[in-house]
């Protein structure tokens, strides 16, 4: 995104917790803790560090993304958005929650939090001090300044009812390169008749907290009724899937567009397990490739996934009719390669990355 937006004429630059890329514009932050007090995640930070920075105070506009990475004090949000225009792109839950990313079903984020759930899902805090981090969100918010913005339907939805209500909401779909995620040739496929169905966990990061349904679950379900098929996981642990069954096959993690545009190029559809998403950029790379999508109807998944179009969505209360989907997809060549092609046309429509930039250089103009 960023690079997209310096090709368009804009002098940004990204403030990280890690740098995977050396480019002169990427600089991490060097984080100072002063205390430790169990419980509070980052508000042992110190509160002054990013505020402080000379890339801030030269800044036109300052854009936050996630900040729940351990390296930003939450009160440099009113800090940063009284001295700058802001805005804050929200990727998960977790600005609208005491603790959690994720809310999985519970309610208690709308009035205040506390006696958590869900207290072994990420980020993990203990003991729970859910009820006192959502206060202290509360207070820093009313002395804040800033504009948020969500790439699905469904968040907006949830943060204009939240902690939030009070500041400008703003749609901006994510968008991704639909040059390098667009249908083509498998590189190095074997001569396998199997049809494959590919699994992606967050891009290398163990997620199986979020998964619904697990993929012993899965190989069980569809097993006796389809035998010509496997699953093609990228990004799991072999700790989190214990089968040895020989229709699973591991990939080692992938780095980079391009390689996981290879990868979605060598199956024939995709399936998501999650119970709890956003705006699941792998659906919408899988369906740039040209792929049918079965996926469980959380989050913004089916803004992106038109069910019986370009792929099916199931409710995550009936699981079995995910196994279903598959099954039709599986054994209907007619039916992937029409959903794969309806699935490319929904891509084009929604998810093309410089249809983002522009939305949000016109944003960037009305706030600055």
């Amino acid at each position: 995104m960023v690079e997209r937006e310096r090709l368009s004429g804009l002098d940004s630059r990204m403030l990280v917790a890690k740098s995977f890329v050396t480019q002169d514009f990427v600089q991490e932050l060097v984080v100072e803790r002063f205390a430790t007090d169990p419980g509070m995640l980052d508000f042992d930070l110190r509160a002054d560090g990013l505020s402080a920075h000379p890339w801030i105070r030269a800044a036109d506009l300052v854009h936050f993304h996630n900040l729940h990475g351990g390296y930003v004090h939450p009160y440099s949000i009113s800090s940063i958005s009284r001295m700058r225009p802001t805005l804050w792109t929200l990727h998960d839950m977790q600005a609208l929650t005491g603790r959690c990313f994720q809310s999985l079903g519970c309610e208690r984020w709308r009035e205040g939090c506390g006696h958590c759930p869900h207290p072994n899902t990420p980020p993990l805090a203990m003991p729970d001090r859910s009820a006192e981090l959502w206060h202290f969100k509360k207070a820093i918010y009313d002395r804040s300044h800033f504009t948020a913005v969500t790439p699905s339907a469904w968040l907006e939805g949830l943060a204009r009812t939240s902690l939030l209500g009070g500041h400008a909401i703003r749609l901006i779909r994510s968008g991704i390169d639909t040059d390098i995620f667009r249908p083509g040739v498998c590189i190095g496929k074997s001569g396998s008749s199997r049809i494959r169905i590919g699994i992606v966990a967050e891009r290398g990061e163990r997620s199986s907290w979020k998964f619904v349904q697990s993929i012993e679950w899965l190989l069980d379900s569809l097993h006796p009724s389809a035998n010509g098929f496997e699953l093609s996981l990228v990004g799991i642990d072999e700790d989190d899937v214990s089968t040895s069954d020989s229709r699973l096959v591991r990939i080692p993690r992938l780095t980079g567009d391009q390689a996981m545009a290879n990868y979605y190029q060598c199956l024939d559809f995709y399936v998501s397990l999650s119970g709890a998403e956003n705006y699941p950029l792998a659906v919408l790379e899988a369906q740039s490739t040209g792929l049918p999508v079965v996926a469980f109807s959380v989050g913004g998944t089916s803004e992106i996934v038109e069910h019986g179009r370009t792929g099916f969505v199931a409710s995550v209360q009936e699981p079995d009719m995910l196994v279903q989907y598959c099954l039709a997809l599986i054994n209907d060549a007619t039916l992937r390669h029409r959903m794969g092609v309806a699935a490319r046309e929904r891509a084009l429509e929604i998810g093309q990355i410089d249809r983002a930039v522009t939305e949000y250089k016109e944003l960037y103009e009305s706030l600055v």
